[in-house]
């Protein structure tokens, strides 16, 4: 059986995984990933606000420094435009739209739901979904350990005449 991830975006240009051993009960590490906020993560927050510096200039306000900062990671994704793919007690799933590798002035589609995310096949656009597990302990690939805390994410475009646009460049070089 598939995870939500892959029922999202089951074909894909890229793929990225990462895996984490946490020394918690797998409930409470879900919590934590549903509750962290950029605050939390100095790293992730500098690149949000490198990302925003255009619309900065342009008097707009930079993610990193506006109140939502303070939100869950989670939610100011959904915020920015990221839609609910899938939402269970050990995965959480949320899929964009977009031209991730322009700079500025390339917004993410608005994309309501899973159904909408599944359907969009504008071309000039990719589509990226990125994924958060946690494998329970005991199981038989992780045996006598609290939780696992896996990341992914897969991205998928589409070229204005079929072509493939240039996610690499946007998502890093994890071709599969």
């Amino acid at each position: 059986m598939g995870t939500a991830l892959d029922t999202a975006l089951p074909k894909y240009d890229i793929r990225a995984a990462h895996a984490i051993v946490v020394a918690a009960l797998p409930a409470r590490t879900m919590w934590a990933v549903r509750a962290v906020t950029l605050a939390d993560m100095p790293l992730v927050r500098a690149l949000f606000a490198l990302r925003a510096l255009p619309a900065r200039r342009d008097g707009g306000i930079c993610p990193a420094q506006a109140p939502a900062a303070a939100a869950p990671f989670w939610d100011l994704l959904r915020r920015r435009g990221f839609a609910p793919l899938g939402d269970t007690p050990d995965e959480l799933v949320l899929g964009a739209a977009g031209r991730f590798w322009v700079l500025w002035g390339a917004p993410l589609v608005p994309l309501a739901d899973a159904g909408a995310f599944r359907s969009f096949d504008r071309p000039g656009y990719a589509r990226a979904a990125i994924a958060v597990r946690v494998a329970c302990p005991g199981s038989r690939d992780y045996p006598n350990l609290h939780a696992v805390l896996c990341q992914a994410r897969y991205a998928q475009g589409k070229g204005d005449r079929g072509r493939r646009v240039p996610l690499d460049r946007a998502c890093g070089s994890g071709r599969v």
